[in-house]
């Protein structure tokens, strides 16, 4: 009897040992599925991650080359605004900034976005000179009797043009007085060109992008206050176009006031969903 249970004991312990064999042998495929799929799964998740950082480079390459804050519009100074040392009169301040980038800098502005010449060009003069001998005057805004106690001996013209919204204003006599910017600053382009012209009080700003612009000519450039004439660029998502140029000749500069001439570049501005 104890060689039967012998022999059923080694036989029982057989099929179990033959039954732990069995079943790591069935786990060895499933262990080696599990861990291929979860090998898979890292490979994509580096796959997306890689996509995503490639999407995020090829994003910001189009942002440096499109975003990366605008140029200001050019600023041209001519004759009496410019010492003989090169520099603007002391009674003219310059500012030209550029706008911000996508990335919250502002690239370095082109320094020939600024141009002082001592001297104004024989064409302009001579503009200017054909109008020594008109008898009119300009009034943009400015009180009467200051106009007539200033220019009595010349007849005021009631221009259309000023009281139309046309793009472009011409305004051309022996004297032009600016005061009031309203009937300006949607314009597109603006042509100054007296014999005198007067600033006074004058706060003119022109937001646009290139090809926009106010050019002014004058045999005498008299500034009364605080005068200010402006150029901003539009923001947006793109800022590669430079704002509206402003160019300012005269033969010389009086007055006790002063002139601020500025130039501002495009801030970058995320395009809304």
């Amino acid at each position: 009897m104890k060689n039967v249970l012998r022999t059923v004991g080694a036989f029982g312990i057989g099929l179990s040992l033959a039954a732990c064999a069995a079943g790591t042998e069935s786990r060895g495929p499933i262990d080696q599925a599990k861990q291929s799929l979860q090998q898979a799964q890292k490979d994509s998740d580096k796959a997306v991650e890689d996509a995503v950082k490639y999407a995020d480079s090829v994003e910001s390459t189009l942002l440096d080359m499109t975003s990366s804050g605008g140029a200001p519009g050019g600023l041209s100074l001519f004759g009496g605004l410019v010492g003989a040392s090169g520099r603007p009169d002391a009674r003219i301040s310059l500012s030209s900034v550029a706008g911000f980038g996508w990335r919250g800098v502002r690239p370095r502005v082109d320094a020939k976005s600024v141009e002082l010449y001592p001297e104004v060009s024989p064409s302009q003069a001579e503009e200017v000179e054909k109008l020594s001998s008109d008898e009119h005057c300009v009034n943009v805004g400015c009180e009467e009797s200051a106009v007539r106690s200033s220019a009595s001996h010349l007849k005021q013209l009631d221009l259309d043009s000023l009281k139309s919204n046309a793009p472009v204003l011409v305004l051309t006599a022996n004297t032009v007085f600016i005061c009031d910017p309203s009937r300006l600053a949607f314009r597109s382009l603006i042509s100054v060109t007296a014999q005198t012209l007067v600033l006074r009080s004058l706060a003119l700003s022109l937001n646009g992008s290139v090809g926009k612009g106010i050019s002014i000519d004058a045999g005498e450039l008299v500034l009364e206050g605080s005068n200010l004439i402006r150029s901003s660029a539009i923001d947006g998502a793109s800022t590669l176009l430079s704002g509206p140029t402003i160019s300012i000749a005269a033969g010389h500069v009086s007055g006790t006031g002063t002139l601020e001439v500025q130039a501002q570049g495009s801030n970058y501005q995320k395009a809304r969903p």
